[in-house]
């Protein structure tokens, strides 16, 4: 049965954030002007899984397992579309990156982040149709894939990979 609030709710800690216990509401979100201010909610304002829209990058983020800056990922939900990078030469992929289409008119090297961060997703895609005959060569920098540290080969025309990072290695999905 839901609860019915009579009074003011009164910010905690510096007086700027307030703090609702998962008792009283689930989830917990904000809408910041840009990352600096998503950095600046205090630790004592914080708890691991609130949700936050940075206004400026139009991203949502989620605190992950910790309190920290570094704890804040980015997740999928803008506006319920995934950002495309198109890449028509060797690329590495960036920490904002979801969907990498592939122009596969030459073979193509394709290096995932070398410090990524846990839960970052990243998708692969032969984007012209000819991996068959030009593959695309994917460099797990000097992480492991599903336990292997060898690339991971799109040979498949119109073929994909999904990379998801555990913490501690790529799995392949």
């Amino acid at each position: 049965m839901p609860t019915q609030i009579i009074t003011t709710l009164v910010p905690a800690g510096d007086g700027n954030f307030p703090i609702v216990e998962d008792k009283h509401v689930k989830g917990g979100f904000q809408i910041v002007a840009n990352a600096g201010a998503r950095d600046a909610i205090p630790t004592a304002s914080r708890k691991e899984g609130m949700l936050v829209f940075d206004k400026n990058a139009s991203r949502y983020y989620v605190l992950g397992f910790g309190l920290t800056n570094s704890d804040w990922y980015p997740t999928n939900l803008q506006n319920y579309t995934i950002p495309v990078t198109l890449v028509s030469s060797n690329y590495t992929v960036l920490y904002s990156d979801n969907f990498v289409a592939v122009d596969t008119t030459a073979a193509r090297t394709i290096t995932l982040p070398g410090t990524p961060q846990l839960g970052h997703e990243v998708i692969i895609k032969d984007a012209t149709g000819t991996a068959n005959a030009f593959n695309i060569t994917i460099q797990p920098n000097g992480k492991l894939t599903d336990g292997y540290a060898p690339n991971r080969i799109i040979s498949s025309d119109y073929g994909s990979l999904r990379f998801i990072y555990n913490g501690t290695q790529w799995n392949v999905i």
